[in-house]
């Protein structure tokens, strides 16, 4: 399992990668280009289409698991998989012709609704690991939970997507802590959607690490929004039916808790919570005088310390586990360095 775990990251890390130049070709001559000012700390338009190379990786590797493992649950692959395709296309759309943030909200709350009755719901809140025991949501409040919580989490890793490789990179870190998670408890269907996962957002990132050449847009940062509301919440399951409402919230609790922060400070404003402001966190970092790139590097060693913390302290994993997943981050880490400077002229 491991083993092709292993395989699935380099396929969709490869795939991501490889795509790129093609995915900003295509934004160039569509003319899907980020505009300028200082709220978006850039000095240059970029293309923000690296979505489509994130959501390629991962639909390659699907294919892969498809037509080469047999011992997967079908169904929930492709719920997860379609689920995911539609979120990437009101991104999409949106990166196209900025649409309005009302209509991609009741587009939002729309196929999660859909989700619900395709049976990716949030199911109940178990708090056995801190003595409270669980309880099973009623099905009217389980559906409104659901439609909140999906959109909660793609509308944080939305706002959460700053910085050069913020959002790629929280995505990365949180998928890495699941994949333990999933792997300690042999759930394969997590295992390998996290695996695949991971390695689209490894290989977006040699292109989206300070400075960035490429954004991955509303389309990348829905469809991971969308895949870390439902993969943090199977993830610590050893099916794919019982979702926990809680471990979702506590691996997403920084990005959760920025968007919940920026909404109320917009509000005492007398601002809409649509309205683009620059009270993020990584925007409040940055006017201690921390540069662009070491403020990406504070916030992603904050938020894996974090989770090496939720590993060792409530899912018991052995600290070894822990120290493996920090040397890999540190190895692919220097791995995109290098192979961006070698390849600094690519796209």
């Amino acid at each position: 399992m491991l083993t092709n775990s292993i395989g699935l990251f380099f396929i969709s890390f490869l795939s991501s990668t490889l795509l790129l130049p093609f995915v900003k070709k295509f934004g160039i001559n569509n003319q899907i280009i980020d505009s300028l000012n200082a709220r978006k700390l850039k000095d240059i338009k970029l293309v923000r289409t690296g979505g489509l190379s994130i959501i390629s990786g991962f639909v390659i590797s699907i294919f892969f698991i498809l037509f080469t493992y047999q011992d997967i649950d079908i169904k929930t692959l492709m719920t997860i998989f379609l689920g995911g395709f539609f979120y990437f296309l009101i991104g999409l759309f949106d990166d196209m012709k900025s649409t309005s943030p009302y209509l991609r909200l009741f587009l939002q709350f729309f196929i999660a609704t859909i989700l619900w009755f395709s049976g990716i719901r949030v199911y109940e809140i178990n708090l056995d690991f801190m003595g409270f025991g669980n309880f099973v949501f009623p099905q009217i409040l389980s559906l409104s939970l659901t439609i909140i919580w999906i959109s909660a989490v793609i509308n944080a890793i939305n706002w959460f997507d700053g910085l050069d490789g913020l959002a790629a990179g929280t995505t990365s870190i949180i998928c890495l802590a699941l994949f333990v998670i999933s792997f300690s408890i042999q759930n394969v269907l997590m295992i390998y959607l996290l695996a695949a996962l991971t390695g689209s957002c490894f290989g977006f990132l040699r292109y989206n690490t300070f400075p960035s050449r490429i954004l991955m847009g509303d389309c990348g940062s829905y469809f991971l929004g969308f895949n870390l509301a439902i993969l943090s919440m199977l993830a610590s399951s050893s099916t794919n039916l019982n979702t926990n409402f809680a471990f979702g919230v506590i691996f997403l609790l920084i990005p959760l808790l920025d968007m919940i922060y920026v909404i109320f400070s917009r509000l005492k404003k007398g601002a809409s919570p649509y309205f683009p402001d620059m009270s993020h966190l990584h925007h409040r970092l940055m006017n201690t005088g921390l540069s662009h790139k070491n403020t990406v590097i504070m916030i992603l060693s904050i938020l894996h310390i974090y989770n090496c913390l939720i590993l060792l302290f409530i899912f018991k994993i052995k600290l070894i586990q822990i120290v493996f997943i920090s040397l890999f981050l540190s190895l692919i880490y220097f791995a995109l360095k290098i192979t961006k400077r070698i390849s600094k002229y690519t796209i």
